[in-house]
């Protein structure tokens, strides 16, 4: 249950969104909140009232009694209507009759803008109710629709309604943000600083052209601004308005959070047969970025840039990736008997809302030491500025500072430039990895460049640019320092505990489990369990009935500090939407509901 003082921080969210639909400075508006019970109005209950100077009193007794604030957001919406228009009649307008009419049509105009769907008793003539808001709509907003049913099921006798766009204005909104833009990132011209004749002194000078190219290259990008600055989302492939975190661009959206912050971002379907099937992601904060990064030691004349899974001549030759691609999906069946990484695929219940949060297998097999068909990239320049002034070595298992002094690295970015940024390309597509239940990738603002064995990053993919630099002990020795010696980015955990303790053995082994063999088999319906084991007999790897499944050890150590744990991983996650605290704290709080207590009690496992 939210706080009082959630509870007023909730309040001056929905105040501040409707003051922005009606171009009032929230900043001119005093917000009071009272112990004492507001008298009614024309015997009417009241939530809350407005004083003859613009100052919004609202009642605290209402927000401790309150489970649904829906109510509370009607009534500031209107309230903040009421001042706009006793301010255009200079003060001579008192709440009643028609004045509180257009409030509410404004109120629930606004609701339909933000994707909720309102309650109405079918008796009372829907279109009948709802027309006062449609006109505001369409007089002042220049939206034109209609309302209709939602197949959820009736509350009380009332059926939900929604908005739909006429189809003229569903093609103006989509030609808007799928319109093509230019790419605005630059790259030096040879000879010039920053280029291999010429690079950066170091990787602090290299960084902080970054920075200003990226500035310059955001303010360019008209597209990427009118994404930002979006109001509401209307999903033209459903054809009616959703919640902003609902919308594929919720990460890039105008916001006060903090840099550091991780949003729920739905995915597109992965069946798309079945589009009421998806998932959501934990997508770092893009507000206000043009780039992701990609920070290398050593720039490698002469030679492609591939994912690990590709550099092998042999394996490429052949096409044949098995003996790589099996010990990531071993791996895959380990991080998939975690009980918390069951319970977000599952699904999680936030106010009516269910959240299916989706681990990326391939892309934390990458993170946790296995081949893959990705490179790594960040939105975060300090993790950048780590990876591309230091080595990693295998044998130990850790990254040492970077100390040739005059070498040359090299600074990777992919220009984000929409509507295609995340889209498929033709052997290449950006991914969000981003955080995970297992740190590594949240912490390193972690996103996935997928490649297929033809695409080179140096030749072949249109976004990328790149800077070179000149290494320089010091600064790498400082760098490393700052990141407390890489635990910054590579906190231990039970994963890479698992790894180190019996998966990098059986890699070496050359051993893999049944289990991993079925698995395979399952996404690859041209193969059964014997070709399977066959073609692994061949390449030497024997096939055994270990369980890949954490241990008893590995999750007690996991559930020693549970509930500081789940607290602390949902504390950074936004919803992009004035309800944002209510989510996360609803979130917060499943630990302590029965449903869930299977995931966090560590006796049932």
């Amino acid at each position: 249950m939210l706080s009082l003082y959630q509870i007023k921080q909730l309040s001056q969210s929905f105040v501040k969104e409707a003051c922005h639909f009606l171009n009032i400075s929230a900043d001119s508006l005093r917000i009071i909140f009272t112990s004492y019970i507001i008298p009614p109005k024309n015997k009417e209950p009241q939530i809350s009232t407005v004083l003859q100077d613009d100052t919004i009193v609202i009642g605290e007794d209402f927000l401790r009694s309150s489970n649904s604030f829906t109510q509370l957001r009607i009534d500031l919406y209107a309230r903040i209507r009421y001042i706009s228009q006793r301010r255009q009649a200079k003060g001579k307008l008192d709440w009643h009759g028609d004045t509180i009419c257009d409030a509410i049509n404004f109120a629930t105009a606004l609701c339909f803008l933000k994707g909720l769907q309102l309650p109405c008793n079918p008796s009372l003539q829907p279109e009948k109710k709802f027309e006062g808001a449609l006109q505001i709509l369409a007089n002042e907003y220049n939206l034109h629709g209609k309302i209709f049913k939602m197949p959820t099921n009736p509350y009380k006798g009332n059926y939900f309604y929604k908005l739909r766009l006429e189809d003229t204005d569903r093609k103006k909104i989509e030609k808007k943000y799928t319109r093509s833009v230019p790419y605005t990132g630059i790259e030096p011209l040879s000879g010039e600083k920053g280029s291999s004749e010429n690079p950066f002194n170091n990787i602090n000078d290299a960084v902080e052209f970054l920075r200003k190219m990226e500035y310059v290259a955001y303010t360019n990008d008209s597209l990427i601004n009118d994404i930002a600055n979006m109001d509401y989302f209307y999903d033209t492939n459903s054809e009616h308005f959703r919640v902003m975190w609902a919308s594929p661009y919720v990460a890039h959206l105008k916001h006060s959070f903090p840099e550091k912050s991780f949003f729920i971002s739905k995915m597109a379907p992965l069946d798309f047969t079945h589009p009421e099937h998806f998932y959501f992601c934990l997508k770092p904060n893009l507000y206000k970025h043009k780039f992701l990064y990609r920070g290398q030691s050593s720039y490698y004349p002469g030679k492609p840039c591939k994912p690990n899974l590709f550099r092998d001549k042999k394996h490429n030759d052949a096409s044949d990736y098995l003996d790589f691609l099996i010990y990531s999906q071993e791996l895959e069946l380990l991080i998939r008997s975690h009980p918390i990484v069951q319970l977000l695929e599952n699904g999680i219940e936030l106010l009516h809302d269910t959240f299916r949060i989706r681990m990326h297998y391939s892309g934390l097999a990458q993170h946790y030491y296995n081949k893959s068909h990705f490179l790594d990239f960040s939105s975060d320049l300090e993790v950048v500025k780590f990876f591309a002034t230091t080595d990693y070595k295998s044998e130990t298992d850790e990254y040492v500072p970077f100390v040739k002094e005059n070498e040359i690295g090299v600074i990777y970015y992919y220009e984000l430039k929409f509507p295609e940024a995340f889209q498929q390309h033709e052997h290449y597509a950006l991914k969000t990895i981003g955080k995970q239940i297992f740190s590594r990738s949240g912490l390193q603002s972690g996103f996935l460049l997928e490649m297929d064995k033809e695409a080179d990053l140096k030749e072949n993919v249109d976004e990328i640019k790149k800077i070179f630099f000149r290494h320089n002990a010091r600064i790498s020795k400082d760098l490393f320092a700052k990141s407390n010696n890489g635990k910054n980015y590579f906190p231990d955990d039970i994963l890479m505990h698992a790894w180190h303790d019996r998966m990098k053995k059986r890699f070496k082994d050359k051993v893999v489990s049944r289990k991993a063999v079925l698995h395979n088999v399952s996404i690859n319906s041209s193969e059964t369990e014997n070709s399977i084991t066959k073609k692994l007999k061949d390449k030497g790897i024997t096939v055994d009935d270990y369980d890949p499944s954490f241990t008893v050890e590995e999750l007690d150590f996991f559930y020693k500090n549970i509930e500081q744990w789940w607290n602390d991983f949902c504390s950074d996650i936004y919803f992009a939407d004035a309800e944002n605290d209510l989510y996360r704290e609803a979130m917060k709080n499943i630990i302590h509901e029965d449903r869930y207590s299977w995931a966090f009690q560590r006796d049932t496992h």
